[in-house]
């Protein structure tokens, strides 16, 4: 079983790819830690970040945003949007 550091991590999981991380195949998790390596490898700032998802990316839009997390502290966060429709922007607080 997939023990996430946060219950809500595996939601999300579920929601993006339709079915709980403990179903997925060697492949797909293969695939994911592979690319989980490759961008920590080379993104170690979040504007290199930025720069790398714009170059594999084109399609989508990536913004750097401010978040707000419960206790009021504000920090960057990063914004996905493809044909107008946001992901990662908003939280539980205010952005």
């Amino acid at each position: 079983m997939i023990n996430f550091d946060n219950p809500k991590v595996g939601t999300e999981f579920e929601e993006a790819f339709g079915k709980p991380a403990s179903s997925l195949t060697l492949r797909q998790l293969w695939w994911l830690v592979k690319f989980g390596k490759h961008v920590r490898g080379r993104c170690r700032s979040n504007a290199a970040l930025n720069n790398y998802l714009r170059r594999n990316f084109p399609h989508a839009k990536f913004e750097e945003v401010t978040k707000t997390n419960a206790t009021g502290e504000r920090y960057p966060g990063l914004e996905i949007s493809i044909n107008g429709v946001a992901e990662g922007g908003d939280n539980d607080s205010e952005t």
